[in-house]
């Protein structure tokens, strides 16, 4: 709920969100083998992808995915750098979806610990 107070201007506040942003993470470790999960909501059980998901508000992005990928495998990644980014436009609610893809790499070997079983079936 908002109240624009200038009213010889117009109000600039969106009636909804507007922007969705994702992150994931492609860990990659000391073998240059990559890090992927199943997820339980999937709609195809053979689907694997990289761990990951949306950001939460005042969050920098590469803590994001730092984060998410812990969330979802137990793994305690370092953030390397970006490798790209996706813009779909008319998602949900007509919002544009940004997802920003990152590199993350693991110094030793870590086992897999996955801290959202809701989400992630397996690691």
């Amino acid at each position: 709920m908002i109240l624009w107070m200038d009213k010889k201007v117009a109000c600039r506040m969106p009636p909804y969100a507007d922007h969705y942003v994702g992150v994931g993470g492609a860990v990659i470790n000391q073998n240059n083998e990559i890090l992927l999960i199943k997820e339980n909501r999937s709609l195809d059980a053979r689907r694997w992808k990289l761990p990951g998901g949306f950001m939460n508000p005042q969050e920098r992005l590469a803590d994001a995915v730092v984060r998410e990928v812990k969330e979802e495998t137990g793994v305690v990644a370092k953030f390397a750098g970006f490798l790209g980014v996706r813009e779909t436009l008319n998602y949900k609610y007509n919002a544009s979806d940004f997802y920003f893809c990152a590199v993350l790499t693991v110094d030793t070997t870590q086992g897999i610990a996955i801290e959202d079983t809701n989400e992630v079936k397996t690691a």
